[in-house]
């Protein structure tokens, strides 16, 4: 169990979010060649600054989130349990520290957003609680209303020398297109942001995606070329047990 709020959670548990959003939303400095794929959205994938590949956002689940989760998000009555709600907890802040976009209603004033951004970059989900409060007017108890993330689990996968569990996925949207006016071209981490389509992310192997993101773009170039598709494709992976299979999937387009 965590013995402070800001410390990793025993076991551990990882996030990771398949952020969509539809091209012509996308601003030109954050495009790749997005204009050859077939798809009419793009997918969020951070670089590495070494160049050996690319990753979806994400990260670990802390105790700031579970608090926040059994607290602030934690609606009176709610029958979510609170292990998944600070899932989605992390999964939002995650999104906002190293993408700019936030997941949640209402939005921060935009005079604190990229402050608190990088507050968040600097201190770590330890202070997660302390920018709510801000972005709430310096209300003690901040409430927000997260924005849809729909959890996915994958089957068959094998991550090589993985000694903790497979982070727990999660699919959404970036709300409006105003929302990614705040994107940002560089993350916490100290790569790159990129927004590509899937079937470009794919063509010639030329990005280096783990084994776990992969399988997700191959599936999304697969099934999902329009989207306002996307609900009735994860009511599809519900039906199945949320469901992905590696089998028969190939290395390449």
């Amino acid at each position: 169990m965590a013995t402070a709020a800001g410390h990793a959670v025993e076991p551990p548990h990882a996030v990771l979010v398949v952020l969509l959003a539809r091209a012509d939303w996308v601003p030109a400095e954050l495009r790749g060649d997005s204009e050859s794929g077939r798809e009419d959205y793009c997918v969020c994938l951070f670089e590495s600054p070494e160049g050996d590949g690319s990753t979806f956002p994400g990260g670990q689940v802390h105790s700031m989130d579970q608090a926040l989760a059994s607290g602030s998000f934690g609606a009176e009555g709610s029958t979510e349990d609170p292990l998944s709600l600070a899932l989605r907890v992390a999964a939002a802040r995650e999104v906002f520290t190293e993408a700019g976009i936030v997941l949640a209603a209402p939005a921060p004033p935009p005079v604190l957003r990229e402050a608190t951004r990088q507050i968040l970059q600097r201190e770590g989900p330890r202070v997660f609680l302390d920018c709510l409060i801000a972005w709430d007017g310096g209300n003690p108890n901040p409430v927000l209303t997260l924005c849809p993330l729909e959890e996915l689990s994958v089957s068959g996968m094998r991550l090589e020398g993985a000694s903790s569990p497979a982070p727990h996925i999660f699919i959404t949207e970036v709300p409006d297109a105003e929302e990614l006016n705040w994107a940002k071209t560089s993350t916490g981490r100290g790569g790159k942001i990129q927004w590509l389509k899937p079937s470009e992310i794919l063509r010639g192997g030329r990005i280096q995606l783990p084994p776990l993101e992969h399988l997700i773009v191959f599936r999304l170039c697969e099934r999902l070329s329009r989207l306002v598709d996307l609900p009735m494709l994860i009511a599809d992976w519900q039906d199945t047990g949320g469901e992905l299979s590696s089998k028969a999937m190939s290395s390449r387009l």
